[in-house]
C-alpha cells in the first residue's frame, strides 16, 4: 500500500527542486561569501568548485541540500562564469557522494546550522505532536516543521523523513485520542465521533486539491 502524501504535487515538486531564480535573484543569492572563495581554492575540479557553491547558495536560501543532479542549468553556467571556467566542464553526475557531504558539512559550519541526527529527530517529533493539537491540516502542521528547523538553524532533512515523522506524531495524537475517549465517552458519543473524524479524514484528503 503506498504511503500517504501529505504535499500537493506541486509542492512536492518545490521541495525536491530548488527554487527557480531570475537573473537578479541569481546575482543576490549566488553571490559567493568571502568564506567561500577561501575554500574554493582548496578544490581541485570545475564540477566540485561549482557543486559546492551551489549548495553554498541553495541553502543560504532554504536551509537544505539538493541533489546535485536537480540543480539548474541556469545556476551552473552563471557561477562557472563567475568563476572563470567552462561550464562544459562541469558534470554534476560526477560530484561524488562523499565529497557532496564533505561540502555539506563544511556548509552547516559556516552558517551555524546543526545537522538533522538522531537528537533532531526528537525534537522535531515533539514538535510535530504540538501542532497536531492545536492544527487539524496535515499541509500545514509539515509548514510549522520546516519552520521550527529554520528558527532553530537546523537543517531540513529530506522529504520522507519528514513524511514519517509527521506520520509519527499524528498517529501518537490519534492514539492519545482514543484511549480518552475509551475511558470517559458512553457508546453513543463514540459513534458520533467516528463520524466526524471521518468527515474531518475526507477534509484533510480535500485540503491538498
Amino acid at each position: 500500500m503506498p504511503r500517504k502524501d501529505y504535499l500537493s504535487q506541486e509542492a512536492l515538486h518545490m521541495f525536491y527542486h530548488p527554487p527557480v531564480l531570475n537573473s537578479e535573484q541569481r546575482l543576490l543569492f549566488l553571490q559567493i561569501p568571502a568564506w567561500a572563495t577561501e575554500y574554493l581554492k582548496t578544490l581541485q575540479t570545475p564540477t566540485t568548485k561549482v557543486g559546492f557553491l551551489l549548495q553554498v547558495g541553495y541553502f543560504r536560501m532554504v536551509s537544505r541540500f539538493y541533489v546535485p543532479n536537480r540543480f539548474h542549468q541556469n545556476d551552473v553556467d552563471f557561477l562557472a562564469e563567475r568563476i572563470s571556467v567552462d561550464s562544459n566542464d562541469v558534470d554534476m553526475n560526477e560530484y561524488a557522494k562523499a565529497t557532496v557531504l564533505r561540502h555539506q558539512k563544511e556548509i552547516l559550519e559556516h552558517f551555524g546550522f546543526n545537522p538533522f541526527d538522531d537528537s533532531a529527530i526528537e525534537v522535531l517529533l515533539s514538535e510535530a505532536e504540538r501542532l497536531a493539537h492545536i492544527q487539524t491540516r496535515p499541509d500545514l502542521i509539515f509548514e510549522g516543521m520546516i519552520s521550527f528547523l529554520q528558527d532553530h538553524h537546523i537543517e531540513i532533512p529530506a522529504y520522507n523523513t519528514l513524511r514519517t515523522i509527521l506520520e509519527k506524531a499524528l498517529n501518537n495524537f490519534e492514539s492519545n485520542l482514543e484511549s480518552i475517549l475509551t475511558r470517559h465517552l458512553t457508546p453513543e458519543d463514540t459513534a458520533l465521533l467516528n463520524q466526524l473524524l471521518v468527515e474531518h479524514s475526507s477534509y484533510q484528503d480535500n485540503s491538498k486539491k
